[in-house]
């Protein structure tokens, strides 16, 4: 059974089903089909700043800031007489920041499956399964924390879309716009993520919020053929890029870099965005609740039990959520080793302290078992018959410049709806 966000001392001793997978004598066609790869789009997104052991709980990020432009028209004294003068004063904006942590484990696994089961890869599998969702996770942790420390979302079809709302002050990250915020945002929500609303949405960024472009500056700085020169990204899903192609806009003016693809970037629009694919986007019901976009066939009937699915409730939102990404935004943190003394144990018999994700097998379990008056015990593992993977993955975001990502909310559209 897959748990999420339990106590980490809950479920220890929840060993996994040994009749879950199929065994002989019932002869099989080993069978594997091609999901759709989720891959970690975030980490791209932000630079990294490194943090040590020995740095105390709390980073402290502080940043100049320059002078605010203070007039719309210059008159200087004339040259004869004595000049007036401008004193200008920098200023620092400071974000703090904190670690967090998150464990992954599987349920205790014991040899006998893999000693008569038709497929042995159930430990192989496993591990791949937890890499990915710890990969995953991480990917959700920053987008969560960017989402939530927004201080202004662009809401498509509002009369005035550029809109306040609440954020998390740091360094504790939390849902800043929790169910009722998000239900009266989708409230104002009328229009879809077109390409008139994009260039709406760049000139906004450009002009009213001081956003700078992802990479380049506003001087020339060559001409190498670099998808990000002076251009924000689009983080979004491919339903809104599929439903751009056919905008009457685009069809009509047919831009020029529309099909140029690198290294997951894709089109260019209007020389001011570029955009990147979610496999998951962050989808918002009708209620203001942001479902998650699987489930598990668990019908006792069902053809495929056991398998993934699509979450009804998450492909029946009527909303979702892109982000316009400028310039440094935020910064992931990179975090060290735990200490040394934590980290030394070779042996395996000794447990060590890891928290950079990595997916380990530990013996280091307590099985419950039955004592001579039929009561359930705990025993050590001393025999060796229980395996467990586990892991564990620390992170932290530190806030650069956080009107430099725009989240924008949409009112999700196909071609022909």
């Amino acid at each position: 059974m897959n748990q999420l966000d339990l106590p980490r001392c809950a479920a220890l001793w929840t060993e996994q089903d040994r009749d879950l997978y199929n065994r002989l004598p019932i002869y099989m066609a080993k069978v594997q089909s091609e999901a759709i790869k989720y891959y970690a789009r975030w980490p791209k997104m932000l630079q990294s700043i490194p943090w040590e052991a020995n740095m105390g709980y709390t980073m402290r990020g502080v940043s100049k800031r320059p002078s605010p432009v203070l007039r719309a028209q210059a008159f200087p004294n004339a040259m004869s007489g004595l000049p007036k003068k401008d004193v200008v004063e920098v200023r620092e904006v400071k974000e703090d920041t904190i670690l967090y942590r998150q464990d992954f484990e599987s349920n205790l696994m014991h040899f006998l499956p893999n000693f008569v089961d038709f497929l042995t890869d159930s430990v192989d599998k496993t591990n791949e399964d937890l890499v990915e969702k710890i990969m995953i996770y991480g990917d959700q942790f920053y987008r969560t924390a960017i989402f939530h420390g927004a201080p202004k979302v662009w809401v498509c079809g509002k009369a005035v879309p550029m809109t306040i709302a609440p954020y998390w002050a740091s360094p504790n990250i939390s849902e800043a716009k929790d169910q009722a915020t998000r239900q009266a945002l989708i409230a104002q929500c009328n229009s879809t993520l077109d390409a008139q609303t994009l260039s709406q949405i760049s000139t906004a960024m450009y002009t009213d919020e001081g956003v700078v472009p992802f990479s380049g500056k506003v001087l020339g700085d060559g001409s190498d053929g670099s998808q990000l020169k002076h251009k924000y990204c689009l983080v979004t899903a491919t339903e809104v890029w599929d439903h751009l192609v056919h905008d009457t806009y685009i069809k009509a003016n047919r831009p020029l870099g529309m099909n140029i693809i690198t290294d997951g970037f894709f089109g260019s629009l209007f020389g001011r965005w570029t955009t990147m694919f979610e496999r998951y986007e962050l989808r918002i019901a009708a209620d203001g609740s942001i479902p998650a976009p699987e489930t598990i066939e668990e019908g006792a009937n069902a053809y495929n039990q056991g398998e993934p699915v699509p979450n009804p409730a998450y492909n029946n939102a009527p909303f979702a959520v892109a982000f316009g990404v400028g310039g440094e935004g935020y910064r992931s943190v990179r975090i060290g080793p735990p200490p040394s003394e934590w980290t030394g144990m070779t042996d395996k018999a000794f447990s060590r302290l890891d928290w950079n994700g990595k997916v380990d097998i530990t013996k280091n379990v307590l099985v419950p078992c039955l004592d001579q008056n039929g009561t359930t015990v705990l025993d050590t593992n001393k025999r060796g018959e229980y395996i467990q993977l586990i892991a564990s993955i620390a992170l932290g975001i530190a806030p650069v410049r956080r009107r430099n990502i725009i989240p924008i909310i949409y009112k999700r559209a196909r071609i022909g709806q």
